[in-house]
């Protein structure tokens, strides 16, 4: 493959020495590790962020529902005419 780069076959011939490659090599490998991890965390705060909004969500109806029971000034069913009550009717 070209690339309009006449290709060295050594380092050497470049002026680098071993621990100059050796510590390009690191810092890239290094590099390509930091890039994964900020991908990996933005996508992990969009689920994230998700999770919050439903949990929240279901914080706000259980708090409705709980003051909901706690809510005494309704009556709950009318007692006031049982069957006993109640006349019967003869047939």
């Amino acid at each position: 493959m070209a690339i309009g780069i006449d290709p060295v076959p050594n380092h050497l011939e470049l002026g680098l020495k071993d621990d100059d490659l050796l510590e390009m090599y690191r810092l890239m490998v290094l590099a390509r590790r930091l890039d994964d991890r900020m991908w990996a965390l933005s996508t992990l705060g969009s689920d994230l962020g998700s999770a919050v909004k439903g949990f929240r969500g279901a914080m706000k109806e259980a708090e409705e529902d709980k003051d909901q029971l706690r809510d005494d000034s309704q009556e709950d069913a009318n007692f006031e005419n049982t069957p006993v009550d109640e006349p019967r009717k003869e047939s």
